[in-house]
């Protein structure tokens, strides 16, 4: 799955635009979604920073915050941690 296709899913099962991801709003549903599908793209899907990056219009280095704060969040939310869960079996179900 190249990142953009990862991007698109997740954004799809988010019901979430890709550009609302790869714009620069601060709207806390946003930047949730952000965590959401960075953290579960690199842990779990293989996704690259780089190419997360790439396809988000974001420099590397953010991409490396958002998906440290997703961690984070993740660890210290369960309803966080349940919508990760959910994406991630959300998409296992798209992959067929």
């Amino acid at each position: 799955l190249t990142a953009i296709e990862f991007i698109e899913r997740s954004a799809s099962v988010l019901n979430l635009e890709v550009a609302e991801l790869m714009s620069r709003s601060r709207q806390q549903h946003v930047v949730e979604a952000r965590r959401l599908l960075v953290s579960l793209g690199r842990e779990r899907w293989g996704q690259s920073t780089k190419e997360l990056a790439s396809a988000l219009a974001k420099s590397a280095d953010t991409i490396t915050f958002i998906q440290r704060e997703g961690v984070k969040q993740r660890l210290d939310d369960e309803e966080f941690a349940r919508r990760y869960e959910n994406l991630d079996k959300a998409l296992i179900g798209k992959r067929q």
